[in-house]
């Protein structure tokens, strides 16, 4: 293989080969390793062309296999020529150590699939029979349980299926798969009517109900059942490049599946059997291209959703939404690297309102907006309105009156204590009149002069009324005085209301 890699890399043209950028493709894009060159490489899904990962600090050495963890920004890869698992940054920002597989066979490996959530890396084995796995934490690995089904002289392309629990992978003439909890008990797949010649490479599509694989012996991308029924077939790859295919990709949404041709196109075809056609990789080497996978920005499944009060003053919440997760067992990957919130008012957006919290200052419509973002790009999911009201009186005005003290001096002055149960301040006047006609320089009812309040939401303060110099010699004399207070109170929406009490303050002393 040795061999064969010296002499393809002297086939690539010069140009090709000084192809290299220091960004990741910022787009939905289809990744693979070139087995001669080097390379990480990329292309766009949208045909303008692709480019090299830069991978400073590690150096490719004839990868065979790749694997993303969009949500960590990393791409992973196996070395065949070194037998060694290791990884860079998608953004082109540095390579990592490589990935610890003491405990685990790695023979000449071929095809890498990774399961971020259990913190795993699987690969087959072209040198031995047996599937290995390693941990990325860097406590290593070791072999997979694939008692029951046929494993030859070798494994060439896995498979992860965490919601089937299963692992699939291709031997020399057969679709195998194993539990992925390790307790054995694995199997074939029915494959019959379908190429199974020198498969390399395996993506379930959960969606069809079908695995798909790539026949390097017969030039054809064959699929069968998940189920082991009805047997399967080979896709019609009417105007695509078939020429030694080496893994393949899936995304179901989209109704594709993608391979690598060792001999330097990316091409593809479409499930419903309607035929394919080759992808533009302009400014990506292609020397032995093996093992694609499928990069894509962050696809919302659900709104972010704004929380928390109606009034102003109130704390908004904004949840981040709901976001499709990788589909790791087709090679597609969109997980969310990072999250960004902005808050709007009325439909423009509030500078510096980019926290998940918000503190709501004016009536209006506010809304959250989440973007989404991966290497491939960034994805905006806004919430419904969230209505935030000028602060009103209800049904029930809410603010009463009485007596700070039952006892006051003779002269003075009357503390009423006004008590305010709305969740907002009011401001007002407080007043206040004798209720019977009282015997000074004639028979009349006597007006205490108002004064102003304000009290906060769900408090209550204390408003001292003076007592007018003709009640005073009233009170000594009754030892007593009956008196309405009336308040004229305000909300914030400026909404008038009026309370009123009868109390008797009574002479202290």
């Amino acid at each position: 293989m040795t061999q064969l890699k010296t002499l393809a890399a002297l086939a690539i043209p010069a140009v090709l080969l000084s192809c290299f950028v220091g960004t990741a493709a910022a787009a939905d894009s289809v990744w693979w390793g070139n087995y001669t060159g080097d390379k990480i490489s990329f292309a766009r899904l949208d045909g303008s062309g692709g480019g090299d990962l830069a991978t400073p600090g590690t150096t490719p050495d004839g990868p065979e296999g790749v694997a993303i963890d969009a949500a960590a920004g990393r791409i992973y890869w196996l070395d065949y020529i070194v037998d060694r698992i290791a990884f860079a940054n998608l953004d082109g920002s540095g390579g990592g150590a490589q990935v610890s597989t003491a405990g685990a066979t790695i023979s000449g490996g071929w095809g890498l699939a990774i399961h971020p959530t259990a913190g795993k890396v699987y690969w087959g084995n072209s040198g031995r029979p047996t599937v290995g796995f390693a941990n990325l934490d860097g406590t290593g690995g070791a072999d997979l349980n694939t008692t029951g089904t046929t494993v030859e002289d070798h494994t060439e392309g896995v498979a992860v299926d965490p919601v089937g629990g299963r692992v699939y992978f291709a031997t020399n003439s057969a679709i195998s798969f194993a539990n992925i909890d390790g307790s054995g008990g694995g199997g074939n797949l029915n494959t019959t009517g379908a190429a199974v010649s020198r498969p390399r490479g395996v993506a379930v599509d959960r969606t069809g109900g079908r695995v798909y694989w790539a026949n390097h012996g017969t030039d054809a991308i064959s699929f069968a059942n998940l189920d082991g029924t009805g047997g399967g077939g080979n896709l019609n790859t009417t105007g695509a490049t078939l020429l030694d295919p080496t893994g393949v990709a899936v995304d179901p949404e989209a109704g594709m599946v993608y391979w690598t041709n060792t001999t330097g196109k990316i091409s593809f075809a479409k499930l419903d059997g309607s035929g394919g056609g080759d992808l533009n990789i302009a400014g990506a080497s292609a020397g032995e291209a093996t093992f694609p996978a499928l990069l894509k920005a962050p696809r919302g499944t659900g709104a972010p959703v704004v929380g928390g009060g109606v009034r102003i003053g109130s704390t908004l919440s904004c949840s981040p939404g709901s976001w499709a997760p990788d589909l790791i067992e087709s090679f597609l990957y969109r997980a969310v690297q990072t999250f960004a919130t902005q808050w709007s008012l009325d439909g423009t957006d509030i500078a510096g309102a980019t926290e998940s919290t918000h503190v709501a200052t004016e009536t209006g419509d506010y809304r959250c907006r989440v973007t989404a973002s991966n290497a491939a790009g960034s994805t905006s999911q806004t919430g419904a309105a969230h209505a935030i009201a000028q602060a009103a009186f209800g049904a029930k005005t809410l603010v009463t009156l009485r007596l700070a003290a039952r006892r006051i001096p003779a002269r003075g002055p009357i503390p009423v204590r006004v008590a305010n149960r709305n969740d907002f301040a009011i401001t007002g006047r407080l007043a206040g009149r004798t209720v019977n006609r009282v015997v000074v320089a004639g028979r009349l009812r006597v007006r205490l002069k108002s004064k102003a309040l304000s009290v906060p939401a769900n408090a209550r303060r204390t408003v001292k009324l003076a007592l007018p110099r003709r009640l005073r010699p009233v009170l000594e004399r009754n030892g007593s005085l009956s008196l309405r207070l009336t308040a004229r109170v305000r909300d914030p929406a400026r909404n008038t209301r009026t309370v009123s009490r009868r109390v008797s303050p009574k002479l202290r002393g």
